[in-house]
This record gives C-alpha cells, structure tokens and sequence, in this order.
C-alpha cells in the first residue's frame, strides 16, 4: 500500500486501478475505493465502455499509446471490486458496505451472491444496514 501511494500510478495499466480498488475497500478505505473505480472508468474504458489495457486519457500512467488492446481483467476485476463494495468478504466473515462511502445515504443490492452460495439482499438506508437471505447455501 505505502509503495503504490508514495510511487504513485506512474506504471499502472488497465487492471491495476480496480484491482488498487479492492485492496482499498480491504483496507476500509472506502473513498479511495470508489475514487479508483471512477478514475479506472475515465482512464481505461473506451467510449464504447470497453476497458483497456493502455490508459485512453494521457496523464494518469506512463502506458497510453495503445488505445486498441483490450483488457478483459480489468473488467473482471471491475466488476469484483463493485461487489466487494457491497459485501466484502475474508475467511467467511462479510462486512456489508464496508467499500461505500458514508455519503452514499441510500445504497443497495440485490440477489447478491456470497462464497458459500448464499443469495441475499441488502440495503443501507440513512447509515442503517439490513441485509435478508434469499436463498441458502449451496450443497
């Protein structure tokens, strides 16, 4: 963490921005996460939303002359580190909306699905958390 902030994102490609992302919400940095994830939009996805490997925009990384390859892992990646927002999750313990900044009053998901299969829904409304079981885990 120390290294990629006092060095900064000189060196970072399309995957690195949500994969920072997910470590931040590990961290309970839950402004930086969401601050990554928008950054990760606006450097590294095309206008046809597609995510690349090479930055789009000029000024975030060293790597932008290349604006044709794509980067399924920073999708991928992407996508994980949204739900980590909502519910993250280490050794079977899940922290829900531990990822979402105070200033989100209002947040919620839907048939979210955890590690053990479990489906549930969950919603933060004016800082109080309810989450409900949809279905059990898997066999």
């Amino acid at each position: 963490y120390l290294t990629w902030t006092e060095n900064g994102t000189g060196n970072w490609t399309g995957w690195c921005v949500p994969w920072a992302s997910i470590l931040q919400t590990h961290f309970g940095h839950a402004a930086a996460s969401v601050h990554l994830l928008r950054t990760w939009k606006t450097f590294f996805n095309n206008d046809g939303h597609g995510s690349l490997h090479d930055s789009y925009e000029k000024g975030f990384t060293y790597w932008n002359w290349r604006r044709d390859i794509m980067q399924m892992d920073g999708q991928c990646a992407a996508v994980t580190a949204v739900l980590d927002l909502m519910a993250h999750e280490v050794n079977g313990k899940v922290e829900f909306f531990r990822g979402c900044p105070r200033e989100w009053k209002d947040v919620s998901f839907e048939n979210l699905a955890l590690s053990d299969g479990t489906r549930i829904d969950g919603s933060r409304i004016n800082g109080r958390v309810s989450v409900k079981r949809r279905q059990g885990r898997r066999k």
